[in-house]
């Protein structure tokens, strides 16, 4: 093993996983740290973001879907903006919980997520936290946050894509 295979994470051995053996070489860093290395581990899919977010996404878009019109009033948008909405966010609640192509459904919800964070700093101006406590935008950032960590670890190996590697 070279210390070029030590340094990237998808060839380390386990014991030292993050290993970059005191080099300051520029070029190792970068293949240590790219995007395409990073471990895909089950645990940051199955038991930490999958099942969360796809039931969270799943019954807001259901609710977009089953009630198009009460629900473009509360968001103040139109009621084909909100059936757009309602289809993405089930779609992609679907392929996060079901781990196919989860990567480019939480591209999607991270999109659909700072769309909804704009909207409620610089239309409503909520402030973080909200008014009661239950209503700002916090939330949302976790959602965004979890899905930084599916998009960036990928589905894991107990995903239906992993399968057909």
């Amino acid at each position: 093993m070279t210390s070029l295979d030590r340094s990237c994470p998808a060839r380390a051995p386990r014991d030292d996983f993050f290993f970059l053996d005191g080099a300051v070489d520029g070029d190792r860093i970068i293949k240590a740290c790219c995007f395409r290395s990073w471990p895909r581990s089950p645990m940051s899919r199955c038991f930490f973001c999958a099942p969360w977010l796809g039931p969270c996404f799943v019954t807001s878009g259901w609710n977009h879907l089953r009630e198009p019109e009460a629900r473009s009033k509360d968001i103040e948008q139109s009621k084909g903006v909100t059936i757009f909405l309602g289809a993405a966010e089930l779609a992609a609640g679907l392929r996060v919980m079901l781990g196919v192509l989860t990567q480019l459904a939480a591209i999607g919800l991270i999109l659909i997520m700072l769309a909804a964070i704009w909207k409620k700093i610089f239309v409503w101006r909520t402030v973080f936290w909200g008014k009661s406590g239950t209503n700002g935008w916090r939330y949302d950032t976790m959602f965004v946050v979890m899905n930084l960590v599916i998009l960036t670890t990928g589905g894991g190996n107990l995903s239906l894509m992993s399968w057909f590697r």
